[in-house]
């Protein structure tokens, strides 16, 4: 089973026709909030929706130095001033900090930026990146924030402790 970044906050609950231990195990080690075998009533998927909402916690915010993105509130402050940022802008940072510590490949953010049918291409995402490092007052030859790694993607360093 693989992860998916863009849903880590997301809790997810599978249904399948396939009900063997071994399977739903797996499926609830990768961190499902539930797993449910077909035939199932609407009440249960229901309840069982409920209760993974429920349970779910909201993200601690994000820090690094100065910067906090605050994902439950969908908030960005830079020493404790609100940063305006485009949706666009919001989503390479969300993008960007989904990675944090390591890197962020092009394609990747390209796809959770501005999703798999595309309107992303590397000039767009080149402009997207200047734009929030001028918001972030990120100086791209020594950049604190969004970090270049040539040929690659970029990378935001890891979280600061809480």
């Amino acid at each position: 089973m693989r992860t998916q970044p863009g849903l880590a906050d997301l809790p997810v609950i599978f249904v399948s026709a396939y009900g063997e231990g071994d399977t739903m195990a797996r499926a609830l080690d990768a961190g499902a909030a539930a797993y449910i075998v077909k035939t199932f009533s609407p009440a249960e998927l229901a309840a069982r929706v409920a209760l993974a909402l429920r349970r779910q916690s909201p993200p601690a915010p994000f820090r690094i130095g100065e910067l906090v993105l605050d994902r439950a509130k969908r908030r960005v402050t830079m020493a404790g001033r609100p940063l305006r940022l485009t949706a666009t802008e919001y989503r390479l940072l969300h993008a960007l900090i989904l990675d944090a510590g390591g890197v962020a490949t092009y394609e990747t953010l390209m796809r959770r930026v501005w999703g798999e049918k595309g309107g992303g291409n590397m000039e767009a995402l080149r402009s997207a990146v200047a734009k929030l490092r001028r918001k972030l007052g990120d100086d791209a030859r020594k950049p604190r924030y969004v970090i270049g790694e040539r040929g690659l993607g970029y990378r935001m360093p890891e979280p600061d402790e809480p």
